[in-house]
């Protein structure tokens, strides 16, 4: 406790405040701090920082305190899609559609995807999923086959495989 009253006074000099209920003392456990607290994790502008299995140079695992994307920060993503509704915009054509997700999608990689770029895999995946939805709605010869559709947007991938930013994600 005395270590947050020492912040607080040292941030009041700089004219700063601590919020009494959002401010906490973290444990930040990793391989050469293995000492069991409360608290080993927080949220912070989007990124979940705890405990997480990592790999040196070498190879070798080891346990690091780092940042992935938050659990929040994907809800609010999920609901963000989910808002376009896509499989409803069958007056557009393909290259308007990625004209249309690609800037937000590349903020999102650009931002989420600077530590632990995998936490965003589900989410292009999830992208895929709609786009071939999409393709079913404005291609009535597809059906609602989700194969076939699968298949003519891999014919697209392979002669254009930047048409959508996170096709590149789903490569590397």
């Amino acid at each position: 406790m005395e270590l947050k009253t020492a912040i607080a006074k040292r941030m009041e000099q700089c004219g700063l405040e601590l919020h009494p209920e959002k401010t906490k003392i973290v444990y930040c456990m990793d391989a050469s701090r293995t000492e069991n607290h409360d608290l080993h994790s927080f949220d912070f502008l989007g990124f979940f920082f705890r405990p997480r299995l990592s790999r040196n140079k070498y190879g070798q695992y080891f346990v690091n305190f780092s940042p992935a994307m938050a659990p929040k920060a994907k809800k609010v993503i999920f609901s963000e899609i989910r808002k376009w509704r896509l499989h409803r915009k069958s007056d557009l054509s393909v290259k308007e559609l990625a004209d249309k997700l690609n800037p937000v999608v590349r903020g999102w990689i650009e931002y989420y995807g600077v530590f632990f770029p995998s936490e965003l895999i589900f989410l292009m995946y999830h992208l895929d999923k709609l786009i071939y939805r999409w393709v079913i709605r404005k291609y009535k010869k597809y059906g609602s086959n989700f194969k076939r559709a699968e298949n003519w947007l891999k014919r697209i991938k392979r002669h254009s495989p930047n048409y959508f930013v996170h096709w590149g994600l789903l490569r590397a």
